[in-house]
């Protein structure tokens, strides 16, 4: 009498859970590779933000002179400092403004620097 095998054998058990681990690994890594780019290019927008509102209060301000400013944005965002600079031009009542928003990444100092003109008579 002949005996009919069904099912798998060890090695191809062996060999298919080997395939899924590997494949699983690779998932993981994307997910964490993924996850960490997220955060880097989260913290890169919140400094465009901060960078315009300084931007902002600076192009809000009655009279402009030329200066240069510095500080942190605590208690909201204590990890982000900013820089204001304000110069003249060769066109009278036209300033050309500078906002540079900095923070750490890591062992890293990233920052990001936006720059405006603002008229005043």
């Amino acid at each position: 009498m002949k005996r009919s095998r069904t099912g798998f054998t060890l090695v191809e058990v062996i060999v298919a859970l080997a395939l899924v681990g590997t494949a699983l690994l690779a998932l993981l890594s994307s997910v964490s590779t993924a996850v960490r780019a997220e955060a880097v290019y989260s913290r890169h927008t919140r400094a465009v933000f901060l960078a315009r509102q300084k931007l902002e209060q600076v192009g809000r301000q009655e009279t402009l002179t030329p200066a240069h400013m510095e500080g942190n944005f605590a208690p909201d965002f204590p990890n982000f400092d900013w820089q204001v600079t304000i110069e003249s031009t060769q066109v009278p009542g036209l300033y050309k403004v500078s906002a540079q928003v900095s923070w750490m990444e890591g062992q890293n100092q990233r920052d990001v620097q936006l720059s405006s003109c603002v008229f005043r008579n």
